[in-house]
């Protein structure tokens, strides 16, 4: 099937079918899917109190909640 995708920025989304974090989801067969997702340390004000070393670090949470919403837009 086709990539799930949305014109609209990722902050404004509040689309039911990918949810407010991932940007789109690509489904190569039936077994093997693609969940993107793309952050900005500049746009993304909860990646500036997380850095490890200077670098910008995903929260440990924003992992399950990526994982969810990729199952999400699966279902």
């Amino acid at each position: 099937s086709p990539a799930v995708n949305t014109s609209q920025s990722k902050k404004s989304l509040r689309n039911p079918v990918l949810g407010p974090l991932l940007d789109r989801v690509k489904s190569h067969d039936d077994q093997c899917h693609e969940a993107i997702a793309t952050f900005d340390p500049q746009n993304d004000i909860f990646l500036q109190d997380h850095r490890r070393n200077g670098q910008p670090m995903l929260p440990g949470t924003f992992g399950w909640e990526l994982l969810t919403q990729a199952a999400a837009a699966l279902d």
